[in-house]
């Protein structure tokens, strides 16, 4: 099941950036999927998968927008990597702690490749940290904190049924 979940997710990264991403914008800003589910697969299943799926999806967008290829597949897997040495180390049984640290990857990510894209220029980063980034952030570390808040709902579900 667990690999059916991957390419389904897999597939909707590919389909929201492509397509659907301008409808689910809110004032330009939009919430970072790939690093979301990037997130859930590193602290649901581990470093590994976290790692693959940061470095699929990654690429499958550095090939939409190829002006800076590389570097966000790069940031992805290092991402799903570390986020996933969070599961194995730390004890995330609550979404709110599994969707603080998807938010902060969120950060992280777009910290580093806005100074990549404006060519290290801090006071160009800063600028589109804080009209862009900080507001895709915001909503990406919602759309997080929904998407751990239902899947732990749902497995106590599950635990309860097999009672």
């Amino acid at each position: 099941m667990k690999g059916l979940n991957f390419l389904f997710c897999l597939f909707f990264v590919l389909l929201y950036e492509s397509l659907l991403y301008p409808l689910i914008s809110i004032a330009g800003a939009r919430p970072d999927m790939a690093l979301i589910f990037t997130a859930f697969f590193a602290l649901s299943y581990g470093s590994l998968e976290g790692l693959f799926f940061g470095f699929l999806s990654g690429f499958l967008i550095d090939l939409l927008t190829p002006s800076l290829l590389g570097w966000g597949t790069l940031l992805r897997l290092g991402l799903g990597f570390w986020m996933g040495n969070f599961k194995d180390n730390l004890f995330l049984e609550n979404f709110f702690s599994k969707g603080v640290i998807a938010a902060l990857s969120v950060l992280v990510f777009e910290i580093f490749y806005q100074l990549i894209h404006t060519g290290l220029s801090f006071a160009g980063a800063g600028y589109i940290l804080i009209r862009y980034s900080l507001p895709d952030a915001f909503y990406s570390s919602l759309v997080g904190f929904a998407l751990f808040y239902l899947t732990q709902k749902k497995k106590r579900k599950e635990a309860a049924a097999e009672l």
